[in-house]
């Protein structure tokens, strides 16, 4: 985490260990842009090995907004459409704007993250987000 797409994807690309490793990135795009972004990327050849959060991260985090209201606490669900998280454009900028006036300040991708990670419940995620489903299905062999 901190590197960013593009530097993921080469470390990846360019990983000279034994086994493939596994990559999982922000598509930034509709999932329905999978393909081209894998195209793009020339992940065609490690394509098995390849996850997306979609849209992005935080995503995940607004998919369970009980846990953003209990971190942030403040009712930022109230805030959150009702739709599936993985439609919501910019999932990021819904978050540092839903988050600026609560006691914690705005989202901060570093500092509040992790702390948010580790909260997800990780069944909901492998409902909501298939790539999550297929990341932890692998993981498990």
């Amino acid at each position: 985490m901190g590197d960013g797409k593009k530097q993921a994807i080469d470390k990846f690309l360019n990983y000279l260990g034994d086994r493939i490793p596994n990559l999982l990135v922000d598509l930034d795009k509709e999932e329905s842009e999978k393909e081209p972004d894998i195209k793009e990327n020339n992940l065609s050849d490690k394509s098995d090995f390849v996850y997306y959060m979609i849209q992005e991260m935080e995503a995940w985090f607004l998919s369970q907004p009980e846990i953003l209201d209990q971190y942030y606490s403040s009712e930022l669900s109230k805030k959150i459409p009702k739709r599936p998280a993985k439609e919501i454009q910019k999932p990021a900028a819904l978050l540092y704007s839903i988050t600026q006036s609560t006691r914690r300040g705005k989202y901060h991708k570093f500092k509040h993250a992790v702390d948010l990670l580790q909260q997800l419940n990780a069944t909901g995620l492998m409902r909501d987000f298939d790539d999550f489903n297929n990341l932890v299905k692998s993981l498990e062999k």
